[in-house]
């Protein structure tokens, strides 16, 4: 599996109502955005915030306008069948 980081800022629409969660290492939101585009169109951005960030990010609910300022980060992995596949996080 490889990584690349770099930084990002989004604004855009939550698609679903965040979901806390929580490791070993404490407690984490997830959600998803969706960035809007000129011509109609969207992209989605599969979203985690730590700390007091998750924790802001925890009390907003779906259709809500979020702004993301933080690092992105590209997967490259390989599935049980074979395949490779990349994530965006």
């Amino acid at each position: 599996m490889s990584v690349n980081s770099s930084s990002v800022n989004l604004i855009g629409r939550l698609v679903a109502d965040p979901e806390v969660r929580s490791s070993e290492k404490g407690s984490f939101c997830t959600g998803r955005v969706a960035v809007n585009h000129v011509k109609g169109k969207a992209s989605f951005f599969d979203v985690i915030a730590f700390g007091n960030q998750g924790d802001r990010m925890a009390e907003g609910v779906k259709g809500n306008v979020i702004h993301i300022e933080g690092n992105v980060e590209i997967q490259n992995y390989e599935t049980k069948d074979k395949n490779w596949r990349t994530s965006v996080q």
